[in-house]
């Protein structure tokens, strides 16, 4: 397959917005593609950190900036992410 002009090449830094409830799929599904080396973390919104307390720890140790708001995220970080979930 032809790569498209403007496409990102692996890894490809990842920003995401929540890891609790059904965003939880998301957190463990993109952990994967870290660990395959196809994507990087490189933001995340967690509003409630108490009730996110293991990823809190997990993105605090890796030092991947963690923000309350994702509005902030997107200002501060989002020209440096190729993509962003939404779950």
């Amino acid at each position: 397959m032809e790569e498209q002009a403007g496409t990102p090449k692996a890894p490809v830094r990842v920003g995401l917005i929540g890891v609790t409830g059904y965003a939880l799929a998301y957190f463990e599904g993109l952990t994967k593609l870290v660990e395959k080396g196809l994507v990087q973390w490189g933001a995340v919104t967690i509003i409630n950190r108490a009730e996110a307390q293991e990823q809190v720890a997990f993105f605090e140790t890796a030092g991947i900036p963690i923000y309350t708001d994702y509005r902030d995220m997107l200002r501060e970080r989002g020209s440096e992410l190729d993509w962003v979930c939404v779950p």
